[in-house]
């Protein structure tokens, strides 16, 4: 399993929480969240967007958990209150990050996997105070599932991250201002991707 380190800036999106156990809110968050996008050809906006998943569902309540949907702050992409679209600021900070390839609903095993297993294998301590962030590279509705790529990202206390390449496996490196993908700063562009024209 390759787990990269970055170091997100702060950027503002526009979102829609839902509350209930995680598997159906972000079904119904992304519901409320296309309808919106697909009115007046929003959709076509956008190249990536977010899912922040704030309670940690072993430790609260399944009707108490908050999920929000969010696609980042843009030109024809604005606030909404009437349509329930509302906007905030993602979380900045160092996260540890794995790209999956296939089922956006296997995400779950891989936090649960991430969290309870690899990073503290690796001496490394989560941020229980930002939420996890997902972020999903391709959209769901143009793209197969098996193609569909997404950023399981876990927040982590930077104080406590390697300064050097384990020696073991999992292998781990820093993400470099030069590397592709959305994840990374290239030439010093904010982390997560601003939002454009899909190409």
């Amino acid at each position: 399993m390759k787990i990269v380190f970055r170091h997100a800036r702060p950027q503002m999106v526009l979102y829609v929480r839902s509350m209930g156990p995680y598997r159906k809110g972000t079904e119904a968050a992304w519901q409320i969240m296309g309808r919106w996008l697909d009115s007046d050809n929003r959709r076509s906006l956008m190249r990536v967007s977010y899912g922040l998943f704030r309670d940690n569902p072993r430790t609260t309540a399944p009707d108490l958990l908050r999920y929000d949907a969010c696609v980042p702050l843009g030109i024809g992409l604005e606030e909404s209150a009437a349509s329930g679209i509302r906007r905030q600021v993602l979380p900045g900070g160092a996260y540890a990050v794995y790209t999956h390839v296939g089922s956006i609903e296997a995400t779950d095993e891989l936090f649960s996997r991430l969290y309870r297993h690899e990073l503290p294998k690796l001496g490394l301590k989560v941020d229980e105070d930002r939420p996890f962030l997902a972020v999903y590279l391709t959209d769901p509705t143009v793209t197969r599932e098996m193609h569909r790529r997404t950023e399981v990202c876990i927040p982590l206390n930077a104080a406590h991250l390697p300064m050097q390449a384990a020696d073991g496996s999992p292998r781990l490196y820093f993400a470099r201002a030069s590397d592709a993908g959305a994840g990374g700063n290239r030439d010093g562009a904010p982390w997560p991707p601003q939002v454009a024209r899909r190409q």
